[in-house]
């Protein structure tokens, strides 16, 4: 993508989560008038199954009034590898469960904890029960993680992972007296032998799938989860060994600065690299692999949460299933088409406004972004004045350029620094789509 980001985040991890493009998304994008002009008009077998079966890889704006192909094209960063599809972890058995709980923070944190649980469930071999729909911090209303991604699709389109929602686990598993309290070894069926929890308060939910399901409290920031290359006891004690000898000189980041370790290294110089300043290895043993259900838990007592990148918490012992994963989440874990048609609409708008304003000297309409946050920060010393990024980034930016802010501040005059310099735009700008 040509457009500079002044913030160093990838643009899903910014504009993408901001609270004027989800109004944008859900309004803007839809057309008033579609339920008037469709009538009573019932989609037919070939429809629904193309509705229900999108392909990953590619984009298709045309059903969300564009842009067109060519304005979409450089929004895509995912790539089609076919042979992907096929791979399947050694400890495969759609027959055992991983589910969750989302974690607590703000969206990105929920994503970012959903992309790792999501690694888990393949590594593990296990079905993927996605959480029912709930209250999601910040974004208001209900969500499902469906609602963001097109999860089905990507459990239809690979071999190796099963995805399944929480009334089916349920109705499959627990009404059918077929999950023990682990602690008792007796049958526990759900809460009021309920199995419909969307939009239901999730807590008695949490509590059962806590008792029916192993729960390691795996902590990214003292472990690393490793798995093994089999399910043999050999692959986990051999694990064990190299954790020990990597502790007799234990490293440092700073020790790999400049000095990356190649990605089909030694799995002992892999692990040296990845473990960071942890000293810790959480393993994916032999009783989690003879466990039915695995169940991540988010708890704040406790300080259980997977506040992690993927990359950076689970370590395989083969190579070729750590880039596998890597590729994996790249590919086919990326938003749904109607949020990358809404944001490559507003790309395509700035863009057109920055040309404009000079065809000659700016022909492939360059601007510039921020992504300021503002009211949603814990912490207030982060709540910089404008005067202050002016500074901190007036030597990056042209005198009169074109710049988005994609921020929750809603005072504008807050901006004036920056406004009385630049060309600034924002999303809830009228003038964007004027045309």
């Amino acid at each position: 993508m040509n457009l500079r980001l002044v913030e160093d985040k990838t643009f899903r991890d910014s504009s993408l989560i901001h609270g004027h493009l989800k109004n944008f998304v859900m309004e803007s994008l839809t057309d008033p008038n579609a339920d008037e002009a469709q009538g009573d008009h019932e989609p037919d077998d070939e429809e629904k199954e193309e509705e229900e079966v999108h392909s990953v890889k590619g984009l298709n704006c045309v059903p969300y009034g564009g842009p067109s192909e060519a304005d979409v094209e450089e929004m895509i960063y995912w790539e089609d590898i076919p042979s992907d599809a096929k791979f399947r972890s050694p400890f495969y058995d759609p027959g055992k469960y991983l589910t969750f709980e989302p974690d607590h923070g703000g969206w990105n944190n929920i994503r970012m904890a959903m992309e790792t649980v999501i690694v888990m469930a393949h590594a593990m071999g296990r079905t993927l029960v996605l959480p029912p729909e709930q209250r999601m911090y910040l974004l208001g209303g209900k969500f499902t993680f469906n609602d963001f991604f097109h999860l089905d699709s990507v459990a239809l389109e690979h071999d190796g992972l099963d995805i399944i929602t929480t009334e089916e686990f349920l109705k499959r598993e627990g009404v059918t007296g077929k999950l023990v309290n682990l602690s008792t070894g007796e049958v526990e069926k759900p809460p009021d032998d309920r199995i419909q929890w969307d939009g239901k308060d999730p807590t008695d939910l949490k509590m059962y799938l806590r008792k029916v399901g192993l729960v390691r409290e795996w902590r990214p920031t003292e472990c690393v989860a490793a798995f093994p290359a089999s399910s043999s006891q050999d692959d986990i004690d051999r694990l064990n060994e190299m954790m020990n000898e990597v502790l007799k000189n234990k490293p440092t980041p700073a020790d790999f600065k400049g000095k990356p370790v190649p990605v089909d290294a030694p799995a002992i110089d892999r692990l040296r690299e990845n473990l960071a300043d942890r000293d810790g290895l959480c393993i994916y043993d032999k009783e989690m692999q003879d466990a039915k259900v695995v169940h991540v838990m988010v708890d704040a007592k406790t300080k259980t949460r997977l506040l992690v990148h993927f990359y950076s918490f689970l370590f395989f012992e083969n190579w070729k299933h750590d880039l596998w994963a890597k590729r994996f989440v790249r590919d086919h874990i990326r938003y749904r088409d109607d949020l990358f048609c809404a944001a490559a609409t507003i790309v395509k708008a700035v863009r057109d406004r920055a040309k404009a304003r000079d065809p000659e000297k700016n022909p492939h309409g360059l601007f510039d972004a921020f992504h300021i946050r503002r009211g949603d920060f814990q912490y207030k010393k982060t709540r910089v004045e404008a005067t202050v990024i002016d500074e901190r980034t007036k030597h990056t930016l042209e005198p009169g350029t074109t710049v988005y802010i994609a921020s929750d501040e809603r005072k504008k005059d807050f901006f004036k620094p920056l406004a009385d310099k630049y060309d600034v735009v924002y999303l809830d700008g009228k003038w964007l789509f004027e045309n």
